[in-house]
């Protein structure tokens, strides 16, 4: 019987699976935002580092989940469990396509929650202040 119920669990262990993490997974200072760059194309890309509190072996950062609305940018870090089970897609931040680009001066960027709440990040400028350009 303890074998049945086993290999279900060892089966999905090996197929991996993507983990949506809580703002509390992260030091209090561990999302941090780059200086938006312009990319190919007129877009721009905004870096993104994650610390988390601890380390833990098993889990590496996959990808980032974002929606833009607005000049508001809510992010969500999804890590692979096990490791090396799903290779990383994530290019060390997000890239707003020319098409999606506002005539906004910075962008607010949250983090959200798997729950839905949400946490204030920081802002990135995407022209220097005062600059009417």
């Amino acid at each position: 019987m303890k074998r049945i119920l086993i290999l279900p669990l060892f089966l999905s262990l090996l197929s991996g699976c993507l983990e949506k993490k809580n703002r509390a997974f992260f030091t209090d200072d561990g999302i941090t935002l780059g200086e938006p760059k312009v990319v190919e194309g007129g877009g721009l890309f905004i870096p993104i580092d994650f610390k988390t509190r601890i380390i833990h072996s098993a889990q590496w950062l996959y990808d980032v989940e974002w929606k833009q609305k607005d000049n508001k940018i809510t992010i969500m870090a999804l890590f692979s469990v096990p490791p090396d089970m799903k290779k990383s897609v994530y290019q060390g931040g997000i890239t707003l396509k020319a098409g999606k680009l506002s005539f906004y001066d910075a962008y607010r960027i949250h983090y959200r929650d798997p729950d839905g709440k949400t946490h204030y990040v920081g802002e990135v400028r995407t022209r220097p202040q005062g600059s009417g350009n």
